[in-house]
């Protein structure tokens, strides 16, 4: 009697076993380990949004491009003495004025034919693999995230099937000028746990230098992390394209 005791104790130990090895099992296998950013502006889709300024002395300046606002941005924060990552709101305390209203809507979008391509094939790798995520990271305000979405939405393979559907992205990230290095951090210690990160690869794609400048500083941070950085110069994408 006390024998098939021992021996049903036992039975229900090795049972116990078996289940926490197969949850351990499932958690590891679940656990996202691949990051995939992309920036929207200049980078997925061209637009005619621009970014218009006026100065202390009220002359008006208006910026059709992300990389004539940037290097006005950059050049006007080196000789102001900022070092922000961000000189626009030190700029607006002298006195500068700053109208984004055009970003709050897509206007007149065409694709980036060839990034629009490596993120349909980033999307459909999501779709069966959920050990990925995929981001759309934009430096515009919390109000353009409904109207990026529907703009992917809209986006048609050559057969003139939709290319994307919702779920195949993880967040529509609008930082409203923040730094994207620290938004990326965040996702980061969102699949942490006691210290130790799942991720293992980041891709990102951006148009603009200070951008990846900003993120390529994650590197030093997480040496175990393979961060893959990619400028995006206009139909110019190179290295990462037969990775993803």
């Amino acid at each position: 009697m006390q024998k098939t005791c021992f021996l049903e104790k036992d039975i229900e130990e090795f049972r116990m076993k078996l289940v926490m090895e197969n949850w351990r099992r499932f958690l590891v296998e679940s656990q996202v380990t691949k990051l995939r950013i992309f920036d929207f502006d200049e980078t997925i889709a061209f637009t005619n949004s621009s970014v218009k300024v006026v100065t202390p002395g009220g002359k008006r300046v208006e910026f059709p491009s992300q990389l004539a606002y940037d290097q006005y941005i950059k050049k006007m924060g080196t000789k102001l003495g900022i070092k922000d990552f961000d000189p626009v709101p030190a700029m607006m305390d002298m006195g500068y004025e700053f109208d984004y209203s055009d970003f709050s809507k897509v206007i007149d979008p065409k694709q980036n034919d060839r990034v629009v391509k490596i993120l349909g094939r980033v999307a459909g790798a999501n779709r069966q693999d959920p050990t990925r995520e995929v981001y759309i990271m934009t430096a515009r305000g919390p109000d353009s995230r409904e109207p990026i979405k529907d703009y992917l939405m809209t986006l048609k393979r050559e057969d003139g099937t939709p290319r994307f559907v919702p779920e195949d992205f993880t967040d529509i990230i609008t930082l409203a000028g923040q730094s994207k290095q620290n938004a990326i951090e965040s996702i980061i210690q969102k699949h942490s746990q006691d210290g130790e990160t799942s991720i293992k690869q980041i891709s990102f794609f951006d148009d603009s230098q200070k951008n990846l400048d900003d993120v390529m500083e994650l590197r030093e941070k997480y040496p175990n992390i393979d961060i893959a950085i990619e400028k995006v110069d206009h139909d110019e994408i190179t290295s990462l394209e037969e990775e993803l």
